[in-house]
């Protein structure tokens, strides 16, 4: 991310993507995209296919930056790489990168300003609960239609993504069972093909087993890990910022659809989170003369037959909190 940020600030001053002129001498590169300057600034591309992909996956590991990597490092160090991964996802100047930034920097800020009420979390569930009433009580505009026309730098690509979740349901609906596959999916003659909606493009081409799985394979894992006891505050740590990364995600899949590294990345990151389910259910011993002092030390499993639960070794190795 570090390496990635002087040429982002380069490209979005100058107007010209130096990266991929760069590696286009030597291989086949992304086609450089259009896009209109924001603010006086170039939105930046970077090495990949369209400025809100690299927005996309450029910002989301702030969490993990911050409360992970963060965590065993001077104060200083943890701003100053906090700061890089803000600075450079918020170049690409997308409305949909940097709402799952605010939103990542408000989940952390209220982790840390609630940090010693433990129904924080639940407070937080019940304040969203209670705007998303008043909103549907006050707006003409469904929920959804009210975030992306009220947070979006443009009102024409805002309306776009509700026409496509309105077109995109309703050719859903017409083909529930298989999708279109990778025929014309059911839109007015107009309409451009693309779906800027991660969560629904699955259902779209491949039918509503295949939305409806690729949605479980999400919220199970982000259920199973959240509701994981007994961690250690080390683990808890690690989780939270797991959370608020998949958190962003989800936020910023209602606006844009993953594919190629993005895609990879997503599912990467959801899968690295899953050990968390497990931790601490192995037999485990400490490593002879490891001390625990609130962080995470080297475990390594027992390679001597024991008569000991897997729950009472889990307890002894510590990762049971």
């Amino acid at each position: 991310m570090t390496a990635l940020l002087p040429f982002a600030v380069l490209e979005a001053i100058s107007n010209s993507n130096v990266l991929l002129k760069f590696f286009a001498t030597f291989f086949p590169t992304h086609v450089v995209a259009f896009n209109v300057p924001r603010w006086g600034l170039r939105r930046v591309q970077s090495v990949f296919e369209h400025p809100i992909l690299f927005g996309v996956s450029c910002g989301a590991i702030l969490a993990l930056v911050h409360l992970v990597l963060g965590e065993k490092v001077s104060s200083a160090k943890r701003w100053f790489a906090s700061a890089s991964v803000l600075l450079t996802a918020s170049l690409s100047l997308s409305s949909g990168p940097l709402a799952a930034l605010t939103a990542q920097v408000f989940l952390i800020f209220w982790n840390w300003v609630l940090r010693a009420n433990e129904m924080r979390w639940r407070l937080l569930w019940a304040l969203l609960f209670a705007m998303y009433v008043l909103i549907s009580l006050v707006s003409n505009q469904t929920v959804p239609e009210f975030l992306l026309t009220h947070f979006s730098f443009d009102q024409g690509s805002a309306y776009y993504r509700v026409l496509i979740w309105h077109f995109g349901s309703e050719s859903v609906l017409n083909h529930p069972f298989f999708g279109v596959g990778f025929n014309r999916w059911d839109r007015p003659e107009w309409m451009p093909g693309s779906i800027d909606m991660f969560w629904l493009y699955h259902a779209v081409l491949f039918g509503l087993p295949a939305g409806i799985l690729m949605t479980l394979s999400f919220l199970l894992t982000i259920i199973s890990v959240s509701f994981r006891k007994g961690l250690d505050p080390t683990f808890v740590q690690y989780r939270t910022a797991f959370l608020i990364v998949m958190a962003s995600y989800f936020l910023v899949g209602w606006t844009v659809h993953f594919w190629n590294a993005t895609y990879v990345l997503f599912l990467f990151l959801l899968g690295s989170g899953a050990w968390l389910v497990d931790i601490g259910s192995q037999p485990e011993t400490r490593v002879p003369g490891a001390r625990m002092h609130g962080t995470a030390r080297p475990l390594r499993r027992s390679t001597e037959a024991s008569d000991a639960s897997p729950r009472a070794n889990a307890r002894d190795s510590g990762a049971a909190g």
